[in-house]
């Protein structure tokens, strides 16, 4: 589970639905980070490959016209080290 602030004004520019502005920025998450200058391996996304399982619209900010969003999210790492607890397995 997570929140992210999301400035919903650009999606509506670019058309864009509010499902599909958060998927756009869980998408942004899986990115791996830019390869180091003689990094002999590729890098790995720091939380594994996340997939949104629901998010819940909760309040906009008056002054920054941002809104908060909490999401709830599934990766396919049953351990790592930014999260607190171990996976279960299936």
């Amino acid at each position: 589970m997570g929140e992210i602030d999301v400035d919903f004004g650009v999606s509506i520019e670019k058309d864009m639905s509010e499902r599909e502005m958060v998927e756009a920025c869980v998408n942004y998450l899986n990115l791996p980070p830019p390869r180091k200058k003689y990094a002999k391996r590729e890098p790995q996304a720091p939380y594994g490959m996340l997939e949104l399982y629901k998010y819940y619209v909760k309040e906009q900010d008056a002054i920054t016209k941002k809104t908060r969003v909490q999401i709830l999210l599934i990766t396919d790492q049953r351990k790592n080290k930014n999260f607190w607890k171990e996976g279960i397995s299936r």
